[in-house]
């Protein structure tokens, strides 16, 4: 069970797991606030990047719409990953990031496999940062599993998608800010959005064209948004949490 106390004295019981022999993910963030302190668009330098035959370039600039996944061409299929680009705001003074969440608006091509959402860096300029998913050593970090998967709704439908509140994204920003205590901006954060396989490989996906489809910053009304959220560590409450083995009733 997971309970909460704002004094470590006195608990209560916010949640009650049986287990399943499966992973699970426990969100204590409470769920999404009811309004957002601060959102910001999609930068309009947003790109993909193309495998191109092992030599990964940068693909689609201006472009409203990048693709990531496969990209049919003729007698082969090309790599796609899909890039955000987001200019991180300065926090308002004796403030600190609680959460983010990543909104984006998507839609799917035949793809049968997840999208995974990695950051890729943090740098003082929209210039593309290129680090395709199957370059290895990755450079990047992942900040969540299946963003999206092949449930998502085909074209023409467009659906808004948005990151869990139990991915990595608010501690990786919050390890920012918290590392750069006087930040004043002009920093830009690189968020990738790639196929959890290698969308390539003709055996398992065929070439027919598997990809997602996300509508970048240069798509005003469907821009993708960084939401955060943000609070005053001497004015707000803490919270405290705590995991027990137990049960809280008789069988």
């Amino acid at each position: 069970m997971v309970e909460k106390s704002s004094d470590l004295v006195n608990w209560t019981v916010t949640a009650d797991y049986e287990g399943s022999a499966s992973q699970s993910t426990i969100d204590f963030t409470g769920g999404e606030p009811t309004s957002w302190d601060i959102i910001v668009a999609g930068n309009a330098a947003d790109y993909a990047i193309s495998a191109n035959g092992g030599s990964p370039s940068v693909v689609q600039l201006n472009d409203t719409q990048l693709r990531l996944g496969a990209k049919k061409e003729s007698g082969f299929n090309d790599g796609r990953d899909a890039v955000l680009i987001f200019e991180l705001p300065v926090l308002p003074a004796s403030s600190e990031l609680t959460m983010a969440q990543l909104e984006l608006v998507a839609t799917r091509q035949y793809a049968q496999f997840d999208a995974d959402l990695w950051v890729i860096g943090i740098q003082g300029s929209t210039s593309p940062i290129i680090d395709y998913h199957e370059t290895q050593p990755q450079g990047g970090t992942k900040l969540q599993d299946r963003l999206m998967d092949h449930m998502l709704a085909g074209i023409p439908t467009q659906t808004t998608v948005k990151s869990s509140l139990a991915g990595e994204l608010s501690s990786y920003l919050r390890n920012f800010y918290a590392s750069n205590p006087g930040y004043a901006g002009g920093q830009y954060l690189f968020l990738r959005v790639n196929a959890a396989i290698d969308p390539r490989d003709q055996t398992l996906q065929g070439n027919d064209d598997r990809n997602f489809r996300i509508q970048s910053g240069n798509d005003g009304a469907n821009a993708p948004k960084l939401k955060l959220s943000i609070q005053n560590p001497a004015t707000e409450a803490k919270e405290f949490y705590r995991l027990r083995y137990g049960k809280t009733s008789a069988l």
